[in-house]
């Protein structure tokens, strides 16, 4: 089986998250009160409420995909004792990813929904309640997200995986960098917002399309 199937489940996954953190983020950028960090004045009465379920419906799809690509990129290491450990920190940020996702998700359509029943304090009052029940798992999910990433760089310069050093250019953490800081550079308006949203999946789709254009011979079938 062709490792580079792995790379390819890869970008499929990240283009179904991309396109479900878009559909959440394409909204007004305007914050809807200092309580909040992901709701904006986007997500009022005007907010399509199946754009969540379309979110969610894909977060599920692409995971059967995105999971295999990053339990593949364990692989990519020289050292065989390594391996087995960093497929099982792929695992935890492949889990930390749909955590972080569905809990956003699932804010927004609190909020969304209440605003549609014209109840605006509920709305605020029940919003705040739920993402001061989810923070404690989101704080844990981007830290599994985050210690693979950052491992993921300092191994490709340290020359630890088959790939050569040249690769840390591609590597995720500096594309969602850059993707992150394009996003916050342009106007505050809807796509600015939504291009904020994209920006992790798309730093996993430069990698994932790296891997898969290279596909490192010296890898062994995964």
């Amino acid at each position: 089986m062709k490792t580079r199937k792995y790379w390819l489940f890869g970008i499929v996954g990240s283009l179904c998250f991309g396109i479900g953190d878009w559909l959440l983020e394409y909204v007004d950028p305007t914050s809807v009160g200092e309580n909040f960090h992901v709701i904006h004045r986007g997500h009022g009465a005007d907010y399509n409420l199946m754009r969540v379920s379309v979110t969610l419906l894909l977060a599920a799809l692409g995971m059967t995909f995105l999971l295999s690509g990053f339990r593949a990129m364990g692989n990519i290491v020289k050292d065989e004792k390594r391996k087995a450990r960093k497929q099982y920190l792929w695992s935890l940020c492949a889990i930390g990813w749909l955590i972080i996702h569905f809990t956003v998700s699932m804010g927004i359509y609190i909020y969304s929904w209440c605003i549609h029943s014209a109840n605006a304090e509920l709305a605020h009052d029940l919003t705040i309640d739920v993402m001061d029940l989810f923070q404690p798992m989101q704080l844990v999910s981007y830290v599994f997200v985050a210690v693979p990433l950052i491992l993921q760089l300092i191994d490709i310069v340290k020359g630890r995986t088959v790939c050569k050093k040249t690769a840390a250019l591609f590597s995720p953490l500096i594309w969602m960098c850059i993707f992150s800081a394009i996003a916050k550079i342009l106007p505050a308006d809807p796509l600015a917002n939504g291009l904020d949203g994209f920006c992790m999946n798309f730093g996993m789709m430069v990698w994932f399309v790296y891997l898969c254009i290279v596909n490192p011979r010296e890898m062994k079938e995964v």
